[in-house]
């Protein structure tokens, strides 16, 4: 989870971010999304972020990072196929994913 627009943030980010530290942002970001979509409740973003910040990891994008140039990056990810991309995104509760569920590159703008 969060390692579609986590490898984006590091690219973009020149790699002054580390894949931890990346993933981590992305973690965060796919989890808010989850509960956009109302596959989580609020409770498991909140349980995510204090995790992530008890290990000392940002939830936040970096500054001069914008969602054009991460969403143009995501779109170049090698799990892109056609019009769609595959994204690990929580289900129901927090340890239940959906690995094979594809969603439309235009989706993507939704995660920043």
């Amino acid at each position: 989870m969060g390692h579609t627009l986590g490898h984006a943030i590091e690219a973009q980010s020149e790699f002054e971010l580390s894949h931890g530290e990346a993933v981590a942002i992305g973690l965060h970001h796919i989890t808010k999304y989850s509960v956009s979509q109302k596959k989580l409740d609020k409770d498991a973003l909140e349980r995510v972020k204090e995790i992530l910040m008890r290990a000392e990891l940002p939830t936040d994008l970096p500054k001069g990072l914008t969602k054009e140039r991460l969403v143009a990056q995501m779109n170049s990810d090698k799990k892109r196929s056609g019009d769609k991309v595959k994204l690990v995104v929580p289900q129901t509760k927090l340890g239940v994913v959906d690995f094979e569920s594809s969603y439309p590159v235009t989706e993507l703008a939704k995660l920043v």
